[in-house]
């Protein structure tokens, strides 16, 4: 299965409204909002006058870029114009916040023109991040800050115990919604190749232990299972049962490393 965040519209409705709800959940996680509080905490504010984020879904980060940047204008852009509704219609109300829809390697932004832009869990979703970086390099003003924060999705992990079944889960998830799990331990290389100063790398956990957080990877993961004629609808309805039974019952371990890059474009001679 290709990786549907790569063309979401084709995905289908089903996918999308369930990937809405997903993204506005974790975004709202204490830990996920800890990981991109840190990372806004970086950037030059005094200093920004337009911050992008490319990869948008339904906004939540742009609408935290939006609340930092009151002197600023924030774009996000995102290739699904579903996704692109749901946005405006979560950000109705914050008049410096606008989105359109767009391709994060050719975007609708001229050179130099932009002071800050944010990949937030976006590159290990891509075939090419290289190119997403070029264009990065392109529409950044010299001296302007890039922000990369990507999962680790090879550590991804529900297992509480050898073999567990909810790992089983995870492992399908990662494997079918996920083009590069290895996509952090890539992605200082892959900054310094575009042509970035590298200036800082960070890694945070999400750690979900009593929310809804990671119920995802158990309802698709055993979906999958049963999809590929590995297991029956018993099954695949008790998988998700049991992460549910954990949660309530205090035993739900689910952890996923997130990594946060900094880099800068070179500012022009003489600056």
């Amino acid at each position: 299965m290709t990786d549907p965040f790569q063309n979401v519209s084709a995905a289908g409705t089903e996918f999308i409204e369930v990937f809405a709800r997903q993204l506005e959940v974790r975004a709202a996680e204490p830990a996920m909002v800890a990981i991109v509080e840190a990372y806004l905490d970086d950037l030059p504010w005094d200093k920004i006058s337009l911050a992008v984020e490319v990869g948008c879904g339904t906004g939540p980060v742009a609408r935290r870029l939006a609340a930092r940047a009151s002197r600023a204008r924030v774009l996000g852009i995102e290739p699904s114009p579903e996704l692109i509704d749901h946005a405006r219609r979560l950000a109705e109300g914050i008049g410096n916040l606008t989105f359109e829809t767009g391709d994060g390697a050719a975007l609708p932004l001229g050179d130099a023109t932009v002071d800050a832009i944010v990949f937030h869990t976006v590159l290990c979703h891509v075939v090419s991040p290289a190119e997403l970086l070029a264009e990065a390099m392109r529409v950044l003003r010299p001296g302007g800050t890039l922000v990369v924060c990507d999962a680790d999705f090879s550590k991804a992990s529900l297992a509480s115990f050898d073999f567990d079944p909810l790992q089983a889960c995870a492992d399908f998830f990662v494997a079918n919604y996920v083009t590069d799990r290895y996509l952090v331990a890539k992605l200082r290389s892959l900054v310094r190749d575009a042509g970035f100063k590298l200036e800082h790398f960070r890694i945070m956990s999400r750690t979900v232990t009593d929310a809804d957080g990671m119920l995802v990877w158990a309802r698709l993961g055993s979906a999958m299972m049963l999809g590929h004629g590995g297991i029956g609808q018993p099954l695949a309805e008790a998988l998700a049962g049991e992460y549910e039974r954990r949660k309530l019952a205090g035993t739900l371990y689910g952890h996923l490393p997130f990594a946060t890059l900094i880099a800068t474009k070179a500012p022009d001679e003489g600056d």
